[in-house]
């Protein structure tokens, strides 16, 4: 069994979204628009251009100012945090399912571990993390920075078991290797814009560089 499979009608999608925190100067979203497909989208920007939040707004962890976030659901968001257990520890590691068997194996997670956790590296829970979400076979799944604390063996595990995702992925790293293995279209991220750009994140970036080049000499 490859992976286990989510339904495959899954879709997601914004539609005129904006969102602004109260302390924020400016909204991080105004009228955002865009659709996710079956795959892997990539979500770049700078510190502070919304790409965490744009996840939590996805997944039902915060609600939109205006406009809406439509999801065919089950959505699953693992963020960078590490510190507690994730829910459907003890589940994950008493299963005995094919797809669980096979992460757990493909991940180099022992048994042991779903005892032990505040004594885990911070490599293994990130790990953990996501091998539960991935057992879940969510129609959505929000990854924010998933290679952090990853050795360069852990990460090559987990950027196979990503490759073998069947529904709709979202990604936030600065793990440019990583986007570029895994994604088919990136959102370029700048506080209160966003641009959608076909192919991974090397060609999204080169892309860039084209309309900006086009941008000055159509001003010159």
């Amino acid at each position: 069994m490859d992976g286990a499979l989510p339904d495959m009608s899954c879709y997601l999608f914004t539609s005129k979204l904006s969102f602004e925190y109260d302390s924020a100067v400016e909204p991080l979203f105004s009228d955002l628009t865009v659709g996710f497909p079956t795959g892997w989208t990539g979500v770049v920007g700078a510190n502070g251009s919304g790409k965490s939040t744009l996840l939590k707004l996805l997944t039902g962890g915060l609600q939109p100012d205006s406009g809406t976030c439509n999801a065919s659901g089950p959505t699953v968001l693992c963020e960078q945090e590490i510190v507690n257990p994730p829910p459907g520890l003890e589940e994950f590691f008493t299963s005995f399912d094919v797809y669980g068997c096979r992460l757990r194996n493909a991940l180099a997670l022992s048994p042991e571990m779903g005892k032990r956790w505040a004594t885990l590296s911070m490599g293994e829970r990130k790990k953990i993390q996501i091998a539960i979400a991935l057992h879940a076979a969510p129609d959505i799944l929000c990854l924010d920075e998933p290679t952090n604390h990853l050795d360069a063996a852990g990460r090559d595990l987990l950027q196979k078991e990503l490759q073998r995702f069947h529904g709709i992925g979202i990604i936030v790293s600065h793990d440019r290797e990583l986007l570029d293995a895994l994604c088919t279209q990136c959102l370029f991220l700048q506080p209160g814009s966003a641009g959608l750009r076909s192919g991974n994140f090397s060609a999204g970036k080169a892309q860039a560089r084209i309309e900006l080049q086009n941008q000055i000499e159509a001003a010159t």
